[in-house]
């Protein structure tokens, strides 16, 4: 390992070590409640990303804790949170109304607790698609970037574009996409 990345990698630990991990309630809508978040903001954080878990597993799931602790490690906060339907325990996920209504409450969440640092939304699968609903419903405030991690545009072997439809309506500097490992609906959609 040469000087720069053990640098790297000590720097990593000790934002880690600043970083602790919060946990916030916050009001989802009027209807809907209270819900819990996660958040993590190292001191020398650089931004915050609003991080919305997939439909089977909440935000406590590894894979969110696991993208939490190396965006901390980059001096990039999260602000994991649960979707009603997680929060009171039920498999099957919310309308859309409350989904994104619950990305719009997080995001003004993330904006009280994020100290000035640049705003970042989106999640993983469902959680980023729903973000993206609610982007391309009316702009998300301050929020400077959606990122998308594990966002099928289909289902594996069901080629539809449905999905996709809001991510064309958004300024493609405001979109960012991850390939999913499942190979399910992994072409791109835009020309830009």
């Amino acid at each position: 390992m040469n000087t720069l990345s053990l640098s790297a990698t000590i720097t990593g630990i000790q934002a880690r070590k600043m970083a602790k991990t919060e946990e916030i309630n916050f009001t989802a809508g009027e209807k809907v409640g209270q819900v819990s978040g996660l958040l993590i903001l190292p001191k020398n954080a650089e931004a915050l990303f609003v991080l919305a878990h997939g439909a089977g597993a909440g935000m406590r799931h590894r894979f969110m804790e696991e993208v939490a602790q190396k965006l901390a490690d980059h001096a990039v906060g999260t602000l994991r949170y649960q979707f009603p339907y997680m929060e009171a325990g039920v498999k099957r996920p919310d309308s859309e109304a409350v989904l994104t209504a619950t990305v719009r409450a997080a995001v003004t969440t993330a904006k009280k607790q994020a100290d000035g640092v640049s705003l970042l939304a989106g999640g993983k699968s469902m959680g980023g698609r729903m973000t993206s609903l609610a982007a391309a419903k009316a702009p998300l405030e301050d929020v400077r970037g959606l990122i998308y991690l594990g966002f099928p545009l289909h289902a594996a072997g069901k080629p539809s574009a449905e999905r996709g439809q809001a991510m064309r309506t958004l300024p493609p500097s405001r979109s960012m996409f991850s390939r999913g490992e499942s190979g399910a609906g992994t072409a791109p959609i835009t020309d830009q």
